[in-house]
Formats: structure tokens, C-alpha cells, sequence
């Protein structure tokens, strides 16, 4: 069986929740280190490495919990529940006027319905997937022609869904930018000190993979 050997390791492209994971498994090891006097190994050296280690790891542990509260995701969970409520009502209305006894509503109900059913139920997706699919189904209600939608009482309810829909993404950019500032100007920072403490105490007696540190990038939050 052949064996795979690790060259470098570079904790600089690791997503942050991965290298917050890496950094309490190196938590976790670093208690087995004599570094309480008097086990054999002690050094004083080693004991002000590994209490800088827990002490840097512990405030990247408070910041990253703050990276959770940026003032926009509460408005984005708000607004999106917002568009679940007008596609669910629009959705119900096509149901119920495709046995509406003039046909002409009949069957503008049952091609809106149809759209409705073939993106499936976007209630109950991601987030993300659901800004996926709601955008191509208004595209395709859209394509529908504007007087029929006027006339059947569609245009109301189409109108309230892309306006909802509009308000959702404004919103979840602007709260990208604010996560974004967030890994900027507290991850960022409170994230590097326990890398570099790792990366400078890699001395082993063996060979072992380099261990690389650079800036990690920021990455915009999933929509």
C-alpha cells in the first residue's frame, strides 16, 4: 500500500471554522506537553509557548462567536421569511383558481402553477438554493403575458414576490460586507497569533511537514 506523505501544511487557506477546529485539536494535544514543572521535559520556554497558545486560541474563540451577530442577518432572516409567506400565497391562489369555473383564469392559474410545482417547494431550501430557483421561476412567471396576470389577479401577488425577493437580496449583500468586515477587523487579527505560535513551536527532532502561515483571505458568507 503506498503511503501519502504530507510536504507543507498551510494554515492560511483553511476556511475559519476549519482552522478554529484545527486549533482546538492543537488545544487538546498541547496538554499532554510537560510543561507544568517538574515532569521530565520541562522548560520554561515551553510553558510560556503553550500558555500564549491557550490564551491567543481563547480569544479567537470569543471573536468568532461574535462574527455570528453582524446587524443585517436578523433583517435577512426576517425578509426571507418574508418571501416564503408571498410564494406560499401565490402559490395557494394558482391551486385554488385552476377550478375556477371561466376558463381563461382556469388555465393562466394552471401554467402558473405548473412553474410553481416544477421548482419544487423553496420553503423548505437553503437559503441560497432557494434564491437559485425563486429567480429563475419569476423569470419564467414574468414570461408570462402581463394582461393575462391582470386579468386573473395574478400581477398583485407576482408583483409582492419580486418585490420581496428584491428586498431579501439587498439585504443579504449588504450583509456579506458586514461579515466580511467582521474577518477583517476582529477574525483576522485575533485568528493569526495562534497560527504564528503554532508555525514558530513546529522545532520536532524528527522531519515533519513544513508548516506555512500566511494572511488568510476573507470569504463572503453563503447567500
Amino acid at each position: 500500500m503506498k503511503t501519502t506523505k504530507i510536504k507543507s501544511f498551510d494554515l492560511g487557506h483553511m476556511h475559519v471554522e476549519e482552522d478554529f477546529g484545527f486549533q482546538k485539536m492543537v488545544s487538546v494535544e498541547v496538554e499532554h506537553l510537560p510543561y507544568v514543572a517538574p515532569p521530565l521535559g520541562y522548560a520554561a520556554k515551553l510553558r510560556s509557548a503553550v500558555e500564549a497558545f491557550k490564551q491567543a486560541y481563547q480569544q479567537f474563540d470569543v471573536d468568532l462567536k461574535k462574527d455570528t451577530t453582524v446587524p443585517s442577518a436578523k433583517v435577512a432572516a426576517e425578509q426571507d421569511a418574508l418571501r416564503d409567506k408571498a410564494w406560499r400565497s401565490m402559490r395557494e391562489y394558482a391551486k385554488a383558481a385552476m377550478t375556477f369555473p371561466d376558463h381563461a383564469t382556469a388555465a393562466t392559474a394552471t401554467e402558473v402553477y405548473n412553474l410553481f410545482k416544477k421548482y419544487g417547494d423553496l420553503a423548505t431550501m437553503s437559503q441560497a438554493e432557494e434564491t437559485g430557483r425563486l429567480h429563475n421561476l419569476l423569470h419564467d412567471l414574468m414570461e408570462i403575458d402581463a394582461s393575462r396576470m391582470a386579468a386573473t389577479n395574478f400581477k398583485p401577488l407576482l408583483d409582492r414576490l419580486y418585490q420581496c425577493e428584491d428586498e431579501y437580496l439587498t439585504t443579504v449583500s449588504c450583509r456579506a460586507r458586514q461579515e466580511s468586515a467582521v474577518q477583517v477587523g476582529i477574525i483576522k487579527p485575533s485568528r493569526m497569533p495562534p497560527m504564528l505560535l503554532i508555525a514558530h513551536s513546529w522545532k520536532p527532532s524528527t522531519p515533519l511537514p513544513s508548516l506555512t502561515v500566511q494572511p488568510p483571505t476573507p470569504r463572503s458568507s453563503t447567500l
